[in-house]
């Protein structure tokens, strides 16, 4: 049971990030529409609007739960602005995906299944720090407590102040406001959820690179595709963003170090390249 709730959780934070994704790179002209893309951006633009709307309720003590009706609120919103200005974008892409699919099944079932084995492996393997004690505590006494970073996820303690540490990385209450709508626990929503959306986006970036190195040659970006998932595995040591990717991956530096970063490469190829602009 609890692996379906992950793989519909998952699947649904998919969505809901393509859905805020859209509104910034679904009506550009002449430059197509991108799922994957989409999908990455709109986790940033979503998360930059949740801490917006989080921080003035922290700042006042409000229970989580007027946080979970007014997030409910916003994602309906933008939910409805992206299906009316976006639809026709999306049945396109997904006319042109069935095509690619066809011309190159192998490729893609390739990457699938690399992509399935990676969050297996990374997902369901133990891992014990105290920052992740810390995350998936925080999570839960949020839950637990209706409140926001108000008590210690260690002891349990009324906290007289904040942790400025934490108070603006919202990323954690994000995963409170889905345990207290959904149920999920918070450890599942964490370590297994969260890591499995992280390594996903992951390997879109690494298919765009891929594609733009590659673009008729899917046999040589399969084989960047592999050797990016080898050198993850093999590359693990605590000056490298392979470590957290691999032991902490729901983690902010996480996201930072293997998201963000190779995000900004792909966009600087991108700038590079004067059929496109950013």
């Amino acid at each position: 049971m609890i692996l379906l709730i992950s793989i519909i959780s998952i699947l649904i934070n998919c969505f809901i990030y393509m859905i805020f994704g859209s509104l910034i790179i679904g009506d550009r002209k002449g430059q197509g529409f991108s799922f994957t893309l989409a999908c990455v951006i709109g986790f940033f633009l979503y998360h930059s609007i949740f801490m917006i709307a989080c921080v003035p309720l922290m700042l006042k003590f409000q229970p989580l739960s007027y946080m979970v009706v007014l997030w409910l609120a916003i994602v309906s919103i933008v939910l409805v602005v992206s299906v009316v200005l976006c639809r026709k974008k999306w049945l396109a892409q997904l006319k042109k995906i069935k095509g690619m699919i066809l011309s190159a099944p192998s490729f893609y079932a390739f990457l699938l299944i690399l992509c399935i084995t990676q969050i297996v492996l990374i997902a369901g393997a133990y891992n014990f720090t105290l920052d992740a004690t810390y995350y998936v505590g925080n999570v839960a006494t949020s839950v637990a407590t209706d409140s926001m970073n108000i008590y210690d996820p260690y002891t349990g303690n009324w906290q007289d102040h904040f942790e400025m540490r934490y108070f603006f990385a919202t990323y954690s209450m994000n995963d409170a406001v889905i345990c207290k709508l959904t149920g999920i626990p918070a450890l599942v929503q964490t370590k297994i959820i969260m890591t499995s959306v992280v390594v996903i986006f992951i390997q879109f970036i690494y298919y765009q690179i891929a594609i733009k190195l590659f673009p008729d040659n899917k046999r040589a970006a399969a084989l960047m595709i592999f050797l990016m998932a080898v050198v993850n595995f093999t590359f693990i040591t605590i000056y490298t963003s392979s470590n957290f990717l691999i032991t902490r991956t729901f983690e902010g530096k996480s996201i930072v170090g293997n998201v963000v970063l190779v995000l900004l490469l792909y966009m600087y190829m991108r700038m590079l390249d004067q059929t496109h602009t950013i």
